[in-house]
């Protein structure tokens, strides 16, 4: 007997989200944006699969230092998410 799994896809890329809302179509996917999730990541719930797809494009624009820097808050958004998931994927 198969579950219904909770899918999150955060990210709003259209080749993304049509993808892995094939790959889960058996399951309860969910999608917001990378913006909402990075500015409020309290407000993601617990999902049995969280896909991460997303970055600031300013990035491109940045020093070696300040991109270090930016990873490291990348880095510290999933960490403020890890307890909300079982699986994790980042695109």
């Amino acid at each position: 007997m198969n579950s219904i799994n909770n899918i999150l896809i955060i990210g709003k890329g259209s080749d993304i989200v049509k993808t892995f809302y094939y790959v889960f179509k058996n399951n309860q996917v969910t999608n917001i944006s990378f913006r909402e999730a990075w500015n409020d990541p309290q407000r993601i719930k617990n999902f049995d699969t969280i896909i991460l797809s997303g970055f600031h494009h300013y990035i491109c624009r940045l020093s070696k230092e300040e991109f270090f820097n930016y990873i490291k808050r990348y880095i510290n958004f999933i960490y403020q998410i890890q307890k909300k998931f079982n699986n994790f994927y980042l695109i």
